[in-house]
């Protein structure tokens, strides 16, 4: 596997990032990872505090009337209802993090090819200078 294969493998497999700090890109490798954990921490930040409103205040969930030891069969019942809310208002974040992600490695493997090519142009370069070196 050539390294913007193993690059992008590594982006998308491992964490966002990680193909870049693989091909030695340390400081984007960094930027992009940081980025992403954060949109993800915001992400279920908002989520926790959404569903936190929703169940919690009023001993209700979604306004009905709920005791003590019916919470979590009617969380299991109510599940699509609460898993709904909590991510239409988050539909930007989703994508933000979804674009993120498919960029990462598409970077990472754009990158590698790149240093692919730089390696495979100097081959040839050290290949000529040997080929004339060993004629003189």
């Amino acid at each position: 596997m050539g390294l913007a294969k193993k690059a992008a493998v590594r982006s998308g497999l491992i964490f966002p990032g990680w193909g870049q700090w693989f091909l030695g890109e340390r400081k984007m490798g960094l930027a992009i990872i940081v980025v992403e954990t954060l949109l993800v921490v915001v992400l279920g930040v908002r989520i926790a505090v959404l569903t936190y409103r929703l169940i919690l205040p009023t001993g209700n969930v979604m306004d009905v009337p709920v005791e003590p030891g019916e919470l979590i069969g009617f969380m299991l019942s109510g599940f699509g209802k609460v898993h709904s809310a909590a991510y239409s208002g988050n539909w930007w974040l989703l994508i933000l993090i979804v674009a993120i992600y498919a960029w990462s490695v598409w970077d990472a493997y754009s990158r590698g090819k790149k240093l692919e090519l730089a390696g495979a142009s100097e081959e040839a370069n050290s290949g000529r200078q040997n080929e004339q070196g060993g004629k003189a």
